[in-house]
């Protein structure tokens, strides 16, 4: 869709503020910031927000219970943890090989998976916190039994967990290039991965897909109204 600006820390507290409202209660527990656009490439007002969240005479929200998702800025990574905020993070992983996730997710060429994960045992020890892998399950991609190996070798060196993610198709765009030939991993191969990662005593939740049937769901909305 491309980039056409930040959010403002207002903006942002703006969604919790409305979206409570709609929901009709006085305050919501958790936030994720997660969605269109990259949180720590909005870094100010990433911590700002923060700070109006959790200010006692605001919402006085929890650290424990915000999480700050990233698709990989190591030295930001770093920098939040030198912070005094202690949230949770998540990290768009989606696949535990350079090479493919070149492919899927090009700012790995810039910023690889070695600095990252070098940032994110930074920022687990630093405050003593796990991380969450999101991991969008791709057929044929990264679903595959060395994909089980290295998942299983990347959460034995941090405290972790991972949350698989059904991908919801985007054929009725008519996408061009690497989106063009993804495809969702079926449901039943989702739960053999689960599992078989859970058997390596790794935490393992996967994610309930909701709104596909009108493409709705995450990633469909926003191409559908670009």
């Amino acid at each position: 869709m491309g980039y056409k600006r930040n959010l403002t820390s207002g903006e942002i507290v703006d969604q919790y503020l409305i979206s409570a409202k709609e929901l009709g209660k006085e305050n919501i527990t958790n936030i994720v910031y997660m969605g269109m656009g990259e949180p720590l490439l909005n870094f100010d007002n990433t911590l700002k927000s923060l700070e109006i969240f959790t200010h006692e005479l605001t919402k006085g929200l929890s650290r424990t219970r915000i999480t700050v998702s990233t698709a990989g800025i190591p030295h930001k990574i770093k920098e939040l943890a030198d912070g005094s905020y202690r949230v949770k993070l998540a990290f768009s992983l989606h696949s535990a090989f350079d090479e493919i996730r070149n492919k899927i997710m090009p700012i790995n060429k810039k910023y690889p998976l070695k600095e990252n994960f070098d940032a994110l045992k930074y920022y687990s020890h630093k405050t003593k916190t796990r991380i969450t892998f999101e991991y969008t399950m791709l057929k044929d991609l990264n679903d595959r039994s060395e994909d089980v190996k290295a998942l299983t070798k990347l959460c034995g060196k941090l405290p972790s967990k991972i949350n698989l993610i059904p991908f919801n198709s985007i054929k009725h765009m008519n996408p061009g290039g690497i989106s063009a030939e993804l495809e969702p991993t079926p449901y039943k191969n989702i739960l053999e991965f689960a599992d078989r990662l859970r058997n390596n005593n790794i935490t393992v939740m996967i994610r309930e897909t909701q709104g596909d049937d009108i493409a709705a769901a995450c990633g469909q909305l926003a191409a559908k109204n670009n």
